[in-house]
């Protein structure tokens, strides 16, 4: 739509099931997967938010832990952010 969120980023649209299962299949996941019809109950889509710092460490500062990196909470890693 050429609309673009608080971040200056493309809003993203509503994903359908046959979105999803586009992707399910594209990665292997069975030409003949379906979905049953009624049986999807919430469907959205999110933004990953993954970043690092380029340098750990300057001078007497040096960057341990949660603070040089993010990650998704869907992974897992870095619980603490997901919460």
């Amino acid at each position: 739509t050429g609309e673009l969120d608080r971040n200056g980023l493309p809003l993203l649209r509503q994903p359908e099931v046959e979105d999803v299962l586009k992707v399910a299949r594209s990665r292997g996941l069975g030409s003949n997967l379906s979905v049953k019809p009624g049986s999807v109950r919430w469907l959205t889509h999110f933004r990953v938010n993954s970043r690092q710092v380029e340098c750990y460490g300057r001078g007497r500062v040096f960057l341990a832990g949660d603070a040089c990196h993010c990650h998704s909470p869907l992974g897992g890693q870095g619980m603490n952010m997901g919460f």
